[in-house]
């Protein structure tokens, strides 16, 4: 009896042994490299995933080295030959620090590297022509950025809630800046614009808190809704007379803004454009105004003195809607344009 529950250990024993050997196997023999392209490979050993070859990188469904993105790719090299970057490439690669990319690369693909919290700089290849949608959204860690003169635009938020964000060099050619582009970089202070841009997306800037100030070209056309919403920190504006477009809510909520220059030859004010602005003491129109719309100066309650020419066709609903500060001449020229459907203070 002794002897047969020996001989039964000894069997499991073995049996334990033989299961983990075999799962020392199946971890040692996983593949961990193949195709990414029709003329692309790829490989990851300790840390470093290595992309080769030529041409657009393509896979079907999630990159084939996903499973090393959450806690296992600490480097991505892609070397020469390769023109662009999958989508979602190396979305949530938790451990990614350092990026290599070639010269020969044109696109970085949507969402690419989305959410690789740890990655601080990434260096870009002066080929480069389109950084897609959300391609370094929620890259918390990202301190700064510039941009190759070579890049063409944007999809849209391409570098949102990138919370570390300081420092941004646009390229000098650069025409656009996408919707959403930097909205939520809540550390970004300062941001030159080239004198080549003609537009700022909606929410564009949105949510950028530390904003101090952005000097706009002359060469700007239009302006998105919410572009600047929640800019808490920019104190003045001055926007040039070559802008024929502004749309709704574009200072919404930008409670440190003092000074405003509004473009000459506008002939209205959007929508909620400078809603709860509430250290804005006064504003001045050119003859050119036309109309002011609904809500236009809501809640800005330390508006003192508001200019406009007497030609002014109309004044909406609650356009100075809360405006508890008006002084008693502003009140009167209010209401004798007629200032629709809501108070002037």
């Amino acid at each position: 009896m002794e002897k047969k529950k020996k001989i039964q250990k000894v069997i499991i024993i073995a049996s334990l042994a033989a299961l983990f050997l075999l799962c020392v196997y199946i971890e040692t023999a996983e593949k961990k490299y193949g195709s990414c392209g029709e003329n692309l490979t790829w490989a990851y050993r300790r840390g470093v995933l290595t992309i080769s070859g030529t041409g657009d990188m393509s896979y079907e469904g999630r990159a084939p080295w996903h499973k090393w993105c959450l806690d296992g790719i600490e480097k991505v090299v892609i070397k020469e030959g390769c023109t662009s970057i999958g989508e979602y490439a190396f979305q949530g690669s938790n451990c990614l620090t350092e990026v290599v990319l070639p010269d020969s690369l044109q696109c970085i693909g949507k969402g690419a590297f989305r959410n690789c919290k740890a990655l601080t700089e990434i260096d870009f290849p002066d080929s480069l022509q389109w950084i897609d949608e959300s391609a370094f959204a929620d890259c918390s860690s990202l301190v700064q950025i510039t941009l190759p003169d070579s890049l063409k635009g944007t999809g849209s938020s391409a570098f949102s809630n990138c919370v570390s964000l300081t420092q941004v060099n646009l390229p000098e050619s650069f025409q656009e800046i996408s919707m959403g582009m930097f909205d939520d970089c809540v550390s970004l202070r300062e941001v030159p614009l080239p004198d080549s841009l003609q537009t700022i997306g909606v929410a564009a800037f949105e949510g950028c808190s530390s904003l101090q100030e952005i000097d706009f070209p002359d060469t700007l056309k239009s302006v998105g809704a919410y572009a600047f919403y929640g800019c808490t920190s920019l104190e003045k504006v001055y926007l040039p007379d070559s802008i024929s477009s502004i749309e709704e809510g574009v200072f919404i909520e930008c409670t440190f803004l003092k000074e405003v220059r509004y473009p000459t030859r506008l002939s209205y004010v959007p929508e909620a454009a400078f809603g709860g602005c509430s250290s804005l003491t006064e504003i001045d129109f050119s003859d050119s105004l036309e109309r002011i719309d609904k809500c236009a100066f809501e809640n800005c309650t330390s508006l003192r003195e508001v200019t406009f020419p007497d030609t002014i066709g109309a004044i909406e609903k609650n356009a100075f809607s809360n405006c508890t500060s008006l002084s008693a001449e502003t009140k009167q020229r209010l209401a004798q344009h007629q200032v629709l459907g809501g108070s002037a203070g």
